[in-house]
């Protein structure tokens, strides 16, 4: 089993900003997972510019368009966040 790990950190999310868009950030990794069977994404660090709701509704939908996109480039990929 081959596992990876992708750290995020101080993402900053912001409602003038919008959603971050994480699908880059997926497609930039999309060959090194080639034989990765479990994904660890650990996000740490500040992810919210002032901690307002909206932006962790931003997060969210960051988040679940990272692990769409993910899953779309390897369906067998176990996905774990931390």
């Amino acid at each position: 089993m081959k596992i990876a790990i992708l750290h995020l950190s101080d993402i900053h999310l912001d409602s003038n900003r919008g959603v971050l868009d994480l699908e880059v950030v997926a497609d930039s990794i999309a060959t090194s997972i080639a034989g990765v069977s479990n994904l660890f994404i650990v996000i740490s660090g500040d992810i919210t510019f002032s901690g307002h709701k909206q932006e962790f509704n931003l997060v969210t939908k960051s988040i679940q368009s990272l692990n769409s996109r993910l899953v779309s480039i390897k369906s067998e990929l176990m996905i774990k966040y931390i």
